[in-house]
């Protein structure tokens, strides 16, 4: 395969080999008139069984044939089918709704753009999303929006283009706030500068002197940390004070002991043992 067709999702590239396009790609999924179809660039999934059994194998190949035959057994009409590039997205994000529709005939449709409706299920507020004809695949319409706010979603289109008319495809996502610390695991230096410079902050240590704490200083040089220290003196930290549990005690055990004995003994004498 030279290279993915626009709007098929890539699931699996190698990781050598290339052409022009990019890395080769060896899984993709995209829509067909008639439904989702699925290529693989190669024939040794068998080799899965290698040590393993059908553990992996039949799992990937049930979950393939689940996916695939998916939109078939769904409910509604298989003309229609609506799409969304992602499941999860960030707040903001922008996200891409895509919808494959055929005409009366099982041809794909010639309109120029399809109605649709997104809807925050948090808020119930429902916006009106006009998804234009994609050049060159005919039958396809796709529209960006953003979500702007925290929560699920859901996206559909009617069989009378209208809001109350019947749905005939959806599709459900969610939105999330950013996981920027993850997403950019980077060291923002600039940012860690700014904060030591505002802070101004300074530490009182022995005779008299101050340390300045507002200087920023890199992983690879703390040394300096430690060598600024020794040049300004002894800082004196104060000790915690030594905490005793209270049953390290050897009264507070007697004690205990003293109780059990009394309380047996006066079930005893009560006839309640």
């Amino acid at each position: 395969m030279k290279k993915a067709k626009p709007g098929a999702e890539v699931l699996l590239r190698h990781p050598d080999l290339r052409n022009r396009y990019g890395n080769l790609v060896l899984a993709a999924t995209t829509f067909f008139p008639e439904g989702r179809t699925m290529f693989l660039g190669f024939d040794s999934t068998w080799r899965w069984r290698y040590a393993y059994g059908d553990r992996f194998f039949d799992k990937f190949w049930r979950r393939a044939i689940r996916t695939l035959a998916l939109n078939r057994l769904k409910t509604g009409d298989r003309r229609y089918n609506l799409n969304v590039e992602r499941s999860v997205f960030a707040l903001n994000d922008r996200a891409v709704l895509e919808a494959r529709i055929l005409d009366e005939s099982f041809q794909p449709s010639r309109k120029p753009n399809q109605p649709a409706y997104v809807s925050s299920m948090k808020s119930g507020k429902v916006t009106p999303i006009q998804l234009d004809a994609v050049p060159g695949e005919p039958g396809t319409f796709r529209a960006a929006f953003v979500v702007n706010e925290e929560g699920p979603y859901q996206a559909w289109i009617t069989s009378d283009d209208s809001q109350a008319g019947k749905r005939v495809a959806s599709v459900e996502f969610t939105a999330q706030l950013p996981d920027r610390e993850n997403r950019d695991p980077m060291l923002d230096a600039a940012t860690l500068k700014a904060i030591a410079a505002i802070s101004a902050g300074t530490q009182e240590i022995r005779d008299g002197d101050s340390l300045r704490t507002d200087h920023y200083v890199p992983l690879s040089r703390i040394e300096e940390i430690a060598n600024r220290f020794k040049e300004s003196g002894r800082i004196d930290i104060p000790e915690a004070p030594e905490v005793t549990d209270l049953w390290d005690r050897s009264t507070v055990l007697l004690v205990l002991v003293a109780i059990l004995a009394a309380e047996w003994w006066l079930r005893k004498q009560s006839q309640l043992l």
